[in-house]
């Protein structure tokens, strides 16, 4: 027998002490720089509201008239285009003021005296005092950059509650700070009139009037920076507009990272120093556990001479002794278990025959059940409607498809009656799948289609006969099942009604709204109380031409993703709208595909079934 390969106790010893000295190591580092990176984005948040806060103050009542009179104006000039927001991702910026406006906007007093006061603000976070005098977009004196970048006012748009529009910017002309002859996104100005979809923190002083800093830093086109948020109001404690800084944090981030590296290196130190130390105390420690080893692999050999020698009184001897004893008595109990191990083989050898015969009973069992599964799954089929019963459907367009979690399953649905003025639809869900529910299905079918040919429509008749049906067959067949079914007339002129509690029947309107029916009232499920009839009532609607009805079953709408999100009606709705303008088979095929690519790799665990009914202009 070959042997396996197996790590040593030394090794293993050494692995340990190796890997615990690197974790603790590790930790450690990791916690310190942690500490280290919070203490100075707190550092950080701390200087910059500091510096935003006081620079507020800049604002006079007169700033804050011309604050309130521009962003009127530029809400006014941009109102026919701020609808563009809708589709704006983060940090997108659109001009939504006519330029011709916004430039004679730029060129008045009252929003030069307001960059200004902008650019005093970043002027304030430089290390030196400047004189007062008026300040240009040009470079700092003697290369000294202010630690804030830019400062700038906004106002929220009423329509949106993420967008904003700048109404003035201390950097509001592009230049080519880099002199490399060409202005590059960084490069350009920001004025008046941008519609712009910031990060969420910088909407919060509308909300509540307080000053906001960004957790942590973050990058948009512009570079890495921490911001703030300060409200300017107005006498009366209205906020008029937000004053945003932002503070560049490339020095900072290059500490963080010089810190970084230094804990990685120290902690590689650590790492192979520990790994020297944990192998030589590791096959220290390990000699006697060798020693016991080998004494162990001779006593599997049956070499039951082997004793092992006991040189020390510490635990590792007392088990070497305890080791010696135990060997004498295997020695002893060897020649006993031989006899008893013989004779237990032969009392396997007839019990395994046994188990054999047994299994091709078991197989032959499961054939025949595989068999009756697969007739039962036949006939289920068998009995839906087929793609040239949906074509009679005169006004409608409509497709559908059902899919079973197991080999029977427990969703119906069908197309009971068809004429030239209506046609009867029917979808329904047995609780559970599997054979009993199958069979709950096919006598509901049966019935239903037994009662189609009775030529007087009647559906709360028949919607309480198939509820005294299910019952008697439920407890005469001793399973406890129950099951949603909707009743829906469609009339070619467009009207709909609906019998009977089920998954609510989702409606798409031509112009993309959509309307959900709720059916609660409309019945309850079927089995579970004989006397249903006070509780069944039916509720008409309409389908303008253009418009979609959706019946389905929760097969679709508990479906889950690997995350364990469910796919939701929600979500179905937000599809099929937005698919209002194809034929029904293809937006049955697309949701089925969505469906299909929300659920990978987890399966379905019910029954899958879908109507798209389509009235046709």
């Amino acid at each position: 027998m070959q042997k396996r390969k197996h790590l040593s106790f030394a090794f293993k010893l050494m692995l340990a002490l190796a890997s615990l000295a690197v974790v603790i190591g590790f930790l450690t580092r990791m916690i310190s720089y942690e500490v280290n990176r919070r203490m100075l984005l707190n550092s950080m948040q701390g200087r910059l509201s500091d510096v935003a806060h006081t620079g507020s103050y800049l604002f006079d009542a007169l700033a804050r008239e011309n604050i309130a009179l521009l962003g009127r104006d530029v809400l006014a000039a941009s109102e026919g285009k701020r609808g563009v927001w809708r589709q704006m991702q983060l940090n997108d910026r659109q001009m939504v003021v006519p330029i011709e406006h916004a430039e004679s906007i730029m060129k008045g007093a009252a929003f030069l005296d307001l960059v200004q006061r902008l650019r005093q603000i970043k002027a304030g976070s430089t290390p030196n005092p400047q004189p007062l005098h008026t300040i240009t977009q040009e470079e700092w004196p003697d290369g000294i950059q202010p630690q804030i970048n830019f400062a700038y006012l906004y106002v929220r748009i009423p329509e949106s509650p993420q967008a904003v529009i700048f109404i003035a910017d201390s950097n509001f002309e592009s230049a080519d700070d880099n002199s490399d002859g060409t202005i590059s996104d960084a490069e350009e100005g920001n004025p008046i009139g941008n519609l712009y979809v910031p990060e969420p923190f910088f909407l919060a002083p509308f909300k509540d009037g307080l000053i906001h800093v960004a957790d942590q830093w973050y990058t948009d086109p512009w570079g890495t920076f921490i911001s703030a948020a300060v409200p300017i109001k107005s006498a009366d404690d209205r906020v008029i507009a937000v004053l945003g800084v932002d503070y560049r944090v490339d020095s900072e981030g290059n500490r963080l990272r010089q810190l970084a590296w230094l804990a990685v290196w120290l902690t590689l130190l650590s790492a192979v120093l520990s790994v020297l130390f944990a192998s030589w105390l590791g096959r220290y420690m390990a000699r006697p556990i060798a020693s016991l080893a080998k004494t162990a692999e001779r006593l599997r050999e049956r070499d039951f001479s082997a004793r092992v020698k006991v040189t020390s009184s510490d635990e590792l001897g007392r088990l070497g002794e305890t080791f010696n004893a135990m060997a004498t008595e295997i020695e002893n109990y060897a020649v006993l278990m031989e006899d008893k191990v013989a004779a237990r083989t032969t009392e396997l050898a007839r019990a395994n025959a046994r188990i054999l015969v047994f299994n091709a009973r078991l197989e032959d069992e499961n054939s025949r059940m595989s068999a009756e599964l697969e007739i039962a799954q036949r006939l289920q089929l068998m009995g839906l409607p087929r793609a040239s019963d949906w074509a009679k459907v005169n006004g409608f367009e409509v497709a559908a498809f059902m899919s079973p979690a197991s080999e029977v399953g427990g969703d119906y649905f069908d197309l009971l009656e068809c004429g030239d003025q209506q046609a009867l639809l029917a979808i329904g869900d047995v609780s559970g799948h599997g054979l009993d529910s199958g069979v709950i299905m096919l006598m509901v079918q049966a019935a239903l289609q037994a009662l189609s040919l009775q030529g007087q429509r009647d559906m709360l008749r028949d919607y309480d006969v198939l509820n005294r049906l299910l019952c008697q067959a439920t407890e005469r067949m001793g399973i406890s099942k129950n099951m949603t079914l909707s009743l829906v007339l469609l009339d070619n002129n467009g009207r709909v009604e609906c019998v009977g509690q089920h998954e609510q029947p989702l409606i798409i309107r031509a112009d993309g709204q959509v309307e959900w029916i709720d059916t609660m009232d409309l019945g309850m499920p079927l089995g579970v109380d004989v006397d249903c009839g006070m509780f069944t009532a039916a509720r008409a609607l309409e389908l303008a031409p253009g418009d979609t009805l959706a019946l389905y079953t929760d097969g679709i709408t508990e479906a889950r993703n690997l995350l364990g999100h469910e796919f939701g009606t929600e979500r179905m709705g937000e599809i099929l709208a937005g698919l209002r303008s194809m034929r029904p088979r293809e937006m049955l095929d697309e949701l089925l595909r969505v469906l299909h690519v929300f659920n990978a790799g987890c399966g379905l665990d019910d029954d899958v079934t879908l109507m798209i009914i389509k009235r046709m202009p």
